[in-house]
């Protein structure tokens, strides 16, 4: 039984991705002092990158983790609150989380790294292309 977890955790770490890291993948001309600070600002006001940088990689990139952000924070925060005895800490936690993505999102993207939210980050709703899409 032991070796069967041990199997099957290897194999769920192997097939899913924890963080989306795309990184290694953007071209060098888009990560450019205007790309990095547009994209930080992006985790405010997420159209600010997609308006600003419309063929940006890096910039496509956190604008829509940055959307992704907000509607985590807002569905998932709204539809905790229903849970009876626990869903306003269940909900408080997901406001943290976000508050900490959006935090990271901030930083990674000065940094010019494309690195995803944890968990949700491989869900696309501002298209964006990376070679081999």
């Amino acid at each position: 039984m032991k070796q069967f977890f041990q199997k099957f955790i290897k194999n769920f770490r192997e097939h899913f991705v924890w963080v989306l890291d795309f990184s290694e993948y953007i071209r060098r001309k888009d990560k450019t002092k205007l790309a990095k600070i547009s994209s930080a600002i992006g985790y405010l006001f997420f159209f600010v990158p997609t308006i600003m940088l419309e063929d940006n990689q890096l910039g496509q990139f956190h604008a829509n983790q940055s959307l992704l952000n907000l509607i985590l924070s807002v569905v998932g925060g709204t539809v905790l609150t229903f849970i009876p005895g626990i869903g306003i800490w269940l909900a408080l936690a997901m406001q943290l989380f976000c508050i900490f993505n959006g935090i990271r999102g901030i930083v990674l993207s000065l940094q010019g790294k494309a690195k995803g939210i944890p968990v949700f980050g491989q869900i696309t709703i501002i298209p964006y292309r990376m070679p081999g899409q």
